[in-house]
């Protein structure tokens, strides 16, 4: 009888470990393919993280972070068309630090950000950003996160520029502008060697936004700290402070919804 009993209880539990133990290679595989992660992110929010997300963070809620019963609700509703979907935005979740995730005990933990997100209009993950601005947006996060100030404002000022040739481009491509109002090189769409600071000129120059606008305003801020990094001549570099780079992170954001927004 003994015997028996303990055959029965190897036989249930089995199958469980197997289920973990694919849970967690599953998970610890995405950690290490940032570029898997990353492919969910096309046309994503300025936040990086959709409605989607959203959901998976109420279900994470829900299910008080308990991996396995998460991902059998996912399943259930069904959330994902592919197993992978649903790995993929977990551990995209944790990168942000939307999420924490204790892989031996199979347990997931809702940060501050999370909870935030919750507390936010859905309004405000439905505006969509490009690709490759989604992706260099990534990457600037992850510098934010990390702790890196100075690339993180670097990135910032980076994204602002693709933003501005994009709109310079479109715009001289459905306006007449007066050739003396920017360069040859610019109506050209040739920008190499362009800087932030003149890209926000020339956007002023065609009447691209109005001066001291949302935009105008937060661009120009990105710029005046960006340029604390940049110093020519002997004069030396200012100190960047982390709310420099918290405050840029959180203008460009402003900047991407304003830009990218939809009517509803």
């Amino acid at each position: 009888m003994f015997f028996m009993s303990s055959l029965l209880i190897i036989l249930m539990w089995w199958p469980l470990r197997r289920v973990k133990i694919n849970l967690k290679n599953n998970i610890e595989r995405f950690r290490k393919n940032i570029d898997e992660v990353t492919k969910d992110m096309e046309y994503s929010s300025p936040t990086l993280i959709d409605s989607i997300d959203l959901e998976l963070i109420n279900i994470i809620k829900q299910c008080n972070g308990d991996l396995l019963e998460i991902e059998s609700q996912v399943n259930i509703v069904p959330l994902f068309p592919e197993a992978d979907d649903f790995f993929q935005r977990i551990v995209k979740l944790n990168i942000l630090h939307y999420i924490t995730i204790d892989i031996q005990n199979l347990i997931v933990t809702l940060t501050s950000k999370s909870l935030d997100a919750l507390n936010t209009p859905a309004i405000f993950f439905k505006t969509t950003i490009p690709p490759d601005i989604s992706e260099s947006l990534y990457t600037e996060k992850l510098s934010l996160i990390n702790k890196n100030f100075t690339e993180s404002i670097f990135k910032c000022s980076q994204i602002c520029e693709k933003i501005l040739k994009k709109h310079i481009i479109k715009y001289l491509e459905e306006n007449e502008v007066k050739k003396t109002l920017i360069p040859s090189h610019v109506i050209n769409n040739n920008f190499e060697r362009t800087t932030l600071g003149e890209l926000i000129g020339y956007a002023r120059q065609i009447k691209l936004y109005k001066r001291n606008s949302l935009e105008d305003n937060s661009f120009s801020y990105i710029n005046k700290i960006r340029n604390k990094i940049h110093i020519s001549g002997d004069e030396k570099p200012e100190d960047i402070k982390p709310e420099d780079s918290y405050i840029c992170d959180m203008l460009l954001e402003i900047i991407l919804r304003k830009i990218y927004q939809i009517n509803y």
